[in-house]
């Protein structure tokens, strides 16, 4: 088998670049970026309400910028290890975590029944619906950041054989601009369901949402068709 082609919708960090073994040619470009936008007063928000962090990028833009309380007897929860690390980190504890959005709104379900609570949900501008509707009325939505596309058309050459995708928003940008089908490996459900429904064949899904999963999945699939 020649060497496998692949496109990241998403720079990669030199560590994470090293794990590729041979056999692999990996070109990579940013196709999301983030913006974080004006606040509301946030204790308006804050007071009364557990909190819900989806990625990282919510509880860097938040943390940054302002100090929540760390001695707050409101739970927090999120979704995916990376979003609890960074809010441990921090020096916040975290409540749960779940793989994603929908997994974790049936575990807040579960949890509480009909007893609800409030709950703020820390989030892009290009979130996806799925807290809200699965929560409605108990979940306020605080839009901190905006998801801005960018990328741009990629050469043939360099997604013959694949495209990773890290978030629907990446898929949303790539798609825009490189329509033509190609085989994609994602990082979440979410994230896969968005390229079924751009399109594109042969959807792969990381066994565990982390990069680090993601580029297993990849390696292993490639070897797997070689052998």
């Amino acid at each position: 088998m020649s060497q496998v082609q692949l496109f990241s919708t998403k720079q990669l960090t030199r560590q994470q670049r090293k794990a590729w073994t041979l056999g692999f040619a990996l070109h990579s470009a940013n196709f999301i970026r983030i913006e974080p936008l004006p606040l509301p007063a946030l204790p308006n928000h804050w007071q009364g309400k557990a909190c819900i962090f989806t990625s990282v990028n919510g509880v860097n833009h938040l943390i940054q910028r302002h100090n929540l309380p760390k001695n707050s007897d409101l739970p927090i929860f999120c979704v995916g290890e990376k979003t609890a690390q960074a809010l441990q980190k921090a020096g916040y504890t975290v409540t749960h975590t779940a793989p994603c959005a929908a997994d974790l709104a049936q575990a807040l379900k579960q949890r509480y029944g009909e007893q609800m609570p409030e709950f703020i949900h820390f989030c892009s501008d290009r979130r996806l619906p799925t807290l809200r509707e699965t929560l409605s009325p108990h979940v306020q939505e605080c839009v901190i950041y905006a998801t801005k596309r960018c990328g741009s058309v990629i050469a043939p050459a360099q997604r013959r054989d694949g495209v990773l995708f890290f978030s629907p928003s990446a898929v949303m940008a790539y798609h825009a601009l490189n329509p033509a089908p190609v085989r994609s490996f994602c990082l979440g459900e979410s994230t896969a369901n968005a390229a079924r429904t751009c399109g594109f064949p042969c959807v792969h899904t990381a066994t565990e949402p982390t990069v680090d999963a993601l580029i297993t999945t990849v390696i292993q699939y490639f070897q797997s068709i070689k052998d």
